[in-house]
């Protein structure tokens, strides 16, 4: 069996992957999925949402979708096997965060527990 292109709109974007199989294709559709499947900011249901990627001076990554109508920011984390990233909707304890997890920046900005 020979290698297939699959591709596939995935919110506002379209995803095309090479793959071996169905399996692979769906493994690799998938890590597109989730991230970019956020196309409405839950703040102001604003739908000019983009992928923001930021750096600290420390090295560390940060993964966001960002609302271009109002700032609000949803943060994503990533998964300790593979790195895939999800969108954080709980806090460190499990609990839901407001906005499904859609909050815009401030300087005494509450600990979410990450």
């Amino acid at each position: 069996m020979g290698t297939a292109k699959v591709r596939m709109q995935v919110g506002k974007v379209w995803v095309e992957v090479d793959a071996m199989s169905v399996k692979e294709a769906f493994q690799a559709l998938s890590d597109y999925a989730e991230p970019f499947r956020e196309t409405t900011c839950g703040l102001c249901q604003g739908t000019d949402v983009v992928p923001n990627f930021r750096e600290s001076k420390e090295g560390y990554a940060f993964y966001e979708m960002q609302c271009s109508s109002c700032g609000a920011r949803l943060d994503f984390g990533q998964t300790k096997e593979g790195g895939r990233l999800f969108p954080r909707r709980k806090d460190k304890e499990g609990n839901p965060l407001g906005s499904n997890g859609w909050y815009q920046w401030q300087a005494t900005q509450p600990d979410t527990g990450w």
